[in-house]
């Protein structure tokens, strides 16, 4: 993944300052700042697209968020029916294993999971979004900064 920043001249005219290298640290992934329309950041964008499709670009060794506390005995189950997936996949496996196409041993094998482990999807889902919203306002309170409000802009 490569996340390219549109719009920076209009984040700058309103005061809002973008630290690009603490937002790719904190990412794990490469951040660029673009304009499509005057042609800037287009080759930094392409060369940073070549590292990660080359795998060339070691993204951080963390996840997003921490996923696997939020259902571990749950997500090892769910791993162990199906093989080969990450906590991610497995949460999700958990909450939407119903609607996939998959054999019927493998959907009783991801029933008794969350049996075992008392899953509840909507509560699983809920404390995901706001893992996530918390862990996007970190990387907001990181690498960006408002102006502030009370001061006139100008």
């Amino acid at each position: 993944m490569v996340v390219a920043l549109t719009m920076m001249d209009i984040a700058r005219k309103k005061g809002i300052q973008i630290d690009v290298p603490e937002m790719e640290r904190e990412l794990g992934v490469p951040v660029v700042a673009v304009n499509p329309r005057k042609n800037k950041g287009i080759s930094e964008l392409k060369k940073a697209i070549e590292l990660v499709s080359g795998k060339l670009y070691k993204p951080a060794a963390r996840n997003f968020i921490d996923i696997a506390a939020l259902a571990p005995g749950a997500i090892k189950q769910a791993q162990l029916a199906v093989p080969h997936i990450g906590d991610y996949e497995a949460i999700h496996y958990l909450i939407n294993h119903e609607t996939f196409a998959l054999p019927d041993d493998v959907q009783e094998q991801i029933e008794q999971a969350e049996t075992d482990n008392q899953f509840n999807p909507a509560r699983t889902q809920a404390e995901e979004i706001l893992q996530r919203y918390t862990r996007i306002n970190h990387i907001l309170s990181q690498a960006v900064v408002f102006p502030d409000p009370q001061k006139d802009q100008g």
